[in-house]
């Protein structure tokens, strides 16, 4: 429930709400090992800013999972997925959607509502006007079902947002600070040799190939769990926050690997910072961060190679010098230059890895 959480904060201080928040949107990384759960299906999802006053107004979700504002086409907020989150947390711990749930918002199917009102669609519609489940198994106990409640509260100024859930008491007794958790390693001040080492490696790596590995730090493709390390170690630093300040980073730094090698790591780090676009001049970005990481986990052959696959969308073996440059073209002018001058041929592998090792810092 926490990491679900953790999703939803990171979302919603990224100024998205999902919109289809259920159970089936749930998904279970790794059978074996610690349990750690990925959220899918951003199709209704959309963009929401609150500092404008700006309101979403479009109805839309699984029926059974949805809002009372969102099934009666009033305006709504981020508050909204909250509510499906509490029916997920009911259903949790009880074997079975609340009551309301079932009732008055009827099957669990998912519709994205134009002309016709929920009512029409899915039977009987009204406000809930008590938010208890019928009956709570004896096992759950009570700071569990005040959680619940709190997440369903009919009217969305009285129910908890994220940041607020995490601190309930009933997550705290289980879980410990709100930031700490299910992803905090034992020990926590010997950070990763291999990102360590993945950090100086990247600091050494010319504009292009940074910016190409930024550019595909989320995708799925890298070996399954080969990254863990680096997740784990920003959701430590960030406390599941859209950024890292650079401090805290340097921080860690001097704790692994004393000040002295720190600081001529950070001086590279940095500098290497200033040549491309950087999400800000004192904060890291997730993307940022994972791509810092890729070169302790991988060799410079695997990376290159791993590169031109993401690159290569057709699989047929062979890239367009165009599809590099719309990546890598804002990372170095001489590049850009150059491979336009070069035309817009195909390359192939060996010709892309040719290309990468000709670079320079």
């Amino acid at each position: 429930v926490r990491q679900m959480l953790w999703a939803l904060l990171y979302l919603h201080d990224n100024s998205i709400v999902h919109r289809d928040l259920k159970l089936e949107n749930w998904l279970i990384e790794e059978v074996d090992g610690p349990t750690r759960v990925k959220l899918i299906d951003f199709g209704l999802s959309c963009t929401w800013d609150w500092d404008q006053g700006r309101l979403l107004t479009r109805s839309c979700g699984t029926t059974c999972y949805m809002a009372p504002e969102v099934v009666e086409r009033r305006k709504y907020t981020h508050k909204a997925d909250l509510w499906s989150l509490g029916v997920i947390v009911s259903s949790l711990l009880s074997g079975r959607r609340p009551q309301r749930a079932e009732s008055t918002f009827g099957r669990g199917l998912t519709y994205e509502c134009f002309g016709a009102s929920i009512a029409e669609l899915s039977g009987e519609c009204h406000t809930p006007e008590s938010c208890e489940c019928e009956a709570w198994p004896d096992d759950v106990s009570s700071a569990a079902r005040d959680f619940v409640e709190r997440l369903l509260a009919p009217d969305p100024d009285e129910r908890m947002d994220a940041r607020q859930a995490l601190g309930h008491p009933w997550l705290l007794q289980h879980c410990g600070r709100p930031g700490g958790g299910a992803y905090r390693r034992q020990k926590a001040d010997n950070t990763y040799p291999s990102l360590i080492e993945g950090w100086r490696r990247f600091a050494e790596l010319s504009p292009v190939m940074r910016a190409l590995l930024v550019e595909f730090a989320f995708a799925s493709r890298w070996p399954e769990g080969s990254m863990r390390p680096a997740v784990e170690l920003w959701a430590e630093l960030s406390e599941h926050q859209a950024t890292v300040r650079l401090v805290d980073f340097e921080h860690r730094l001097k704790q692994s690997i004393g000040s002295e090698a720190a600081a001529r790591l950070f001086s590279t780090i940095a500098s290497s910072r200033r040549s491309v676009d950087s999400l800000a001049p004192e904060q890291i970005g997730y993307s940022e961060f994972l791509a810092a990481c890729l070169p302790g986990c991988f060799t410079n052959d695997h990376l290159v190679s791993e590169v031109f696959r993401m690159l290569d969308t057709d699989n047929d073996g062979l890239i367009a010098r165009a599809e590099l440059l719309a990546v890598a073209a804002p990372a170095s002018t001489a590049f850009a230059q150059s491979q336009r001058r070069a035309g817009n041929d195909l390359l192939c592998l060996s010709e892309f890895a040719r290309l990468m090792s000709g670079l320079r810092r």
